[in-house]
């Protein structure tokens, strides 16, 4: 994985990622995708070690 920030009054934290690595992030985070990325959901009500409410 490689991580870049772009800009300064709003930056952005752009992500590369080599075949097979993926990233976890929680509702909202996300702004947009390229082309050949997808969203799925959780596969667990459990996250970062909290219950889901």
């Amino acid at each position: 994985m490689k991580s870049v920030v772009i800009g300064t009054t709003m930056p952005i934290l752009e992500l590369t990622l080599d075949s097979g690595e993926a990233v976890v992030a929680e509702g909202g985070d996300v702004s947009w995708l390229s082309p050949g990325f997808r969203m799925e959901p959780p596969r667990s009500t459990r996250r970062a070690g909290r219950a889901a409410s």
